[in-house]
């Protein structure tokens, strides 16, 4: 008797906690699919280099470089960069080719290297699309002795990276969201299953009764 009370005890037991361990793991998994982290647990965070640069060759470029969650959210950048030969003297008139390169992705820093040195080449092989017009002028413009590079874009460098442990504050914030989801989620479940017993158990009842009133007839 006593194991038998023991084993009915353990199969409701069962039954009430299954939707929410279900749940839980479920959340669990795809949090940590889509780059989450653990419950209770302070996971490992890499921090990779994160360079913007934004300005032009022939005057002032500002670059900032820092160490950033990749999975945090960052300003938008227009990632592109417009280069400008030199002028050229055509029969006293003066030309320039003006190209411009649009980047989806960047993933070498050498792109800073081609950034100084317009370096045409470089841009061409990387960039997703680029378009080139000729600038003419009838006046002697200001002679630049090397090309101009200007632009704007951000990018990391997946190559360099470090790792830190994740924050107190992140891991409470991802935990209480996991759990919130998974209760929720049991709770819908439970409450959808009794139901559906509830169904079960009013038709099994109609069909008793519907059968006792014709036996009786």
């Amino acid at each position: 008797m006593k194991k038998k009370g023991r084993l009915k005890l353990f199969k409701s037991i069962g039954k009430i906690t299954l939707p929410y361990v279900i749940t839980t793991t479920a959340t669990v998994f795809t949090v940590k699919l889509f780059g989450g982290g653990l419950p209770f647990v302070r996971d490992d965070i890499t921090k990779y280099k994160y360079y913007t640069l934004k300005g032009s060759n022939s005057s002032i470029v500002d670059i900032h470089e820092s160490y950033q969650d990749s999975n945090d959210s960052q300003r938008k950048y227009d990632n592109t960069i417009t280069t400008y030969s030199t002028w050229q003297n055509d029969n006293n008139k003066y030309y320039r080719i003006i190209r411009k390169y649009t980047f989806d992705n960047i993933s070498d820093k050498k792109i800073l290297d081609a950034f100084y040195n317009s370096d045409d080449e470089y841009f061409q092989s990387v960039c997703d699309e680029f378009t080139k017009e000729e600038e003419y002028s009838s006046k002697v413009p200001d002679l630049y002795k090397k090309p101009i590079t200007e632009g704007e874009i951000a990018f990391w460098d997946k190559d360099d990276g470090i790792v830190n442990k994740e924050s107190n504050k992140r891991n409470f914030f991802i935990t209480f969201s996991e759990l919130s989801v998974s209760f929720i989620s049991g709770l819908l479940i439970t409450k959808i299953k009794k139901q559906s017993e509830d169904e079960k158990r009013a038709k099994v009842l109609s069909l008793h009764i519907t059968e006792a009133g014709e036996s009786n007839e």
